[in-house]
């Protein structure tokens, strides 16, 4: 009779649920917590009172399975699976018992692998259903929320146990199986934020945040930070430009890269030698890599440390012999720490590891200077204007640039770089004392990709009496009315429609109080601001920069509550933009000046100003705060050019 092979064995399969029955049960418990039980809690609520009691509930549910999609526990028990179904690499003997069945390594891996799976997969499902139940007894009919959760989950199930069981073949060791796992979750945005850092250190202008790409990469803190942005849009939670059509894309990705994962993976089981086990790596090829790795991994971070600890001057770029110096000789400890941790003994020098450590420490060598020196070009890049989507730029507030003021922008960019050599010798000289100005660019291409810069501008008296200074062609462009109306009222500022406000007020010995207005009132307020800014009354003051400035604000604040149209456009106080939803409620926060006389003038007309409330300036608030009458003190002239 002829011998069958069979790729699957029921015995083993049955004998991984039973031997394991707490691993799923824990995390079947854990799904019925987060799903189906907070359902039924949360549809419970009485929401009787509520304008509309339906949205309402609509919203519980969301709330609900949007926490329920959260990644930790399922990426920590398909860890936990997978190191569990395969537990018998680690040990030598279990290993040859194991293998010395007549069963083929093919059957062993497939039927390991489904047991895991079905670890995660059947809790899913139990849970999915046991919500629908939860919902039916609700009186809840939007069942398509819990279908769309059934489908991420699952499908992150499938990719999180197949990483799982990749980091479980190139390993022998129970320990390392975990970490290593820990590590490929967020090892591109750790390579990523440490080559950031070198590029910050020594470009000028480049900040770290330049490089964003690849962020799906690092699976675990793709899923846990920007994912969450998604599904709460799916759900009608979040902002309009987050869309289902979105999501499914990048967790067929994922569920695309499971299969090759689980393919290496058998192919590493097939060729594995049992003796391995143990090892904290269990294939000969990886050892060099994880040599290297570890060593530019720590190595970067201590350099780091030193950087940010020890580092003179923050205000140029980082001196290149020191930083090499520290990257090089942490670098080679580290080298010969990871062969230690490899060979399990401390004497591992020997002159083939010598001269592969030499050959990494030329290329980190290499890499460092070819930073210093732009060989990459990255410090010098200026993106064309027709390549150009939109910029953000910042400086003592942030503006979305028109497009017919790209050209200037552009114009800037290009002096900036030109006048490093002289920028970097005045901050190396004066940075104890040097007076600047930052200015942000943050450009926003044609084709999806990004680009950020971020500069100090000397601001000193001898460089503000060049005509020509590229300081006075920066201040002429955040000095146009328009980007003051649009940092206050959004781009459709002239469809702005007013809510409420109000303003801070202070009587003579510097006691809080305030007065509301009306949208009747705001209107006004806003017609007379309007006025101001239009004749170049109103300013935005940097008061780091003048020792004046104090004498032309004013303390009060002014509040102004306002809505504009669907879609509009306007950018957060921190720079970033945003796009206003539907009855979305805005509101801006304007420091006047003694300058703004249509304003105080429509202050006066509302008898919001009388003899015990005036607007005080930050001059005299700060002398009232110290217990001294402004009227004893002489002002200061506030006629001077401020910067």
């Amino acid at each position: 009779m002829q011998s069958k092979t069979s790729y699957f064995s029921k015995t083993i399969f049955f004998k991984n649920i039973t031997h394991y029955w707490p691993i799923w049960a824990a995390y079947l418990l854990i799904c019925l917590i987060r799903l189906p039980i907070r359902l039924f809690v949360s549809l419970g609520s009485d929401v009787g009172d509520a304008p509309d009691p339906a949205q309402v509930r609509l919203e519980l549910l969301t709330n609900v399975v949007n926490t329920a999609l959260q990644p930790f526990f399922l990426f920590l028990f398909a860890c936990i699976a997978a190191v569990a179904v395969f537990s018998y690499l680690y040990q030598t003997r279990s290993s040859y018992m194991l293998h010395a069945l007549p069963l083929c390594r093919e059957s062993l891996f497939l039927t390991n692998v489904l047991s895991g799976l079905t670890f995660l997969v059947i809790p899913q499902v139990l849970a999915f259903l046991a919500s629908i139940f939860v919902c039916f007894l609700r009186q809840m009919t939007q069942l398509d929320y819990l279908l769309h959760w059934l489908i991420l989950s699952v499908g992150m199930a499938l990719f999180a146990f197949s990483m799982a069981v990749f980091m479980v073949m190139i390993t022998g060791s129970i320990l390392a199986a975990p970490i290593f796992f820990l590590l490929g979750n967020y090892l591109f945005v750790i390579l990523r934020g440490i080559i950031g850092f070198f590029v910050e250190a020594l470009s000028y202008g480049v900040p770290s945040t330049e490089i964003t790409f690849g962020t799906y990469l690092s699976p675990y803190y793709f899923w846990s930070q920007y994912f969450t942005g998604f599904f709460s849009s799916i759900f009608g939670m979040g902002y309009p430009e987050h869309t289902i059509e979105e999501v499914y894309p990048y967790m067929g990705f994922y569920a695309a890269v499971s299969l090759p994962l689980l393919l290496i993976a058998f192919v590493i089981y097939r060729k594995k030698h049992l003796e391995t086990a143990g090892d904290i790596i269990a294939i000969g090829f990886l050892k060099p890599l994880f040599r290297w790795g570890l060593a530019f991994t720590l190595g970067s971070l201590i350099t780091l440390v030193w950087y940010q600890n020890f580092a003179e001057n923050s205000f140029v770029t980082a001196s290149l012999p020191t930083l090499l110096a520290v990257m090089l000789l942490s670098g080679a400890v580290f080298f010969f720490l990871a062969e230690m941790i490899l060979e399990k003994r401390f004497f591992v020098f020997s002159r083939k590891r010598g001269l592969e450590c030499a050959g990494f420490l030329a290329l980190c060598g290499l890499f460092l200077l070819g930073l210093s020196v732009d060989a990459f070009g990255v410090e010098r890049r200026v993106p064309k204007e027709e390549e150009i989507s939109s910029i953000i730029a910042r400086q003592s507030y942030p503006i979305e640039v028109k497009e017919e003021d790209f050209s200037r922008i552009l114009r800037i960019h290009q002096r900036l770089i030109q006048e490093k050599d002289e920028v970097e010798a005045y901050f190396e000289k004066y940075s104890q004392t040097a007076r600047y100005v930052s200015l942000d660019l943050n450009y926003r291409l044609k084709n999806g990709d990004t680009l950020s810069r971020s500069y100090r501008i000397p601001a000193e008296d001898f460089y503000l009496g060049q005509e020509d200074y590229v300081y006075h062609e920066v201040e002429e462009l955040f000095r146009t009315p328009e980007y003051y109306l649009q940092y206050h009222f959004s781009k459709d500022y002239a469809s702005a429609t007013f809510v409420d406000g109000s303003l801070e007020l202070y009587d003579a010995q510097g006691n809080y109080d305030s007065v509301t207005f009306d949208q009747a009132q705001c209107r006004e307020i806003y017609e007379a601001f309007l006025k101001d800014v239009l004749e170049g009354n109103y300013q935005i003051y940097d008061t780091s920069l003048s020792e004046h400035a104090d004498g032309l604000l004013y303390a009060n604040l002014l509040y102004l509550n306002y809505r504009v149209p669907q879609g509009s456009s306007y950018i957060n106080y921190d720079g970033t933009a945003a796009v206003a939803s539907s009855n979305e409620l805005l509101s801006t926060m304007i420091q006047l000046t003694t300058d703004c006389r249509h304003t105080l003038e429509a202050l006066k007309a509302l008898n919001v100003l009388d003899e015990s409330h005036q607007l005080i300036t930050v001059r005299d608030f700060g002398l009232i705060q110290d217990g001294i009458r402004p009227d004893t003190v002489p002002a200061e002239s506030a006629s001077q050019s401020i910067p």
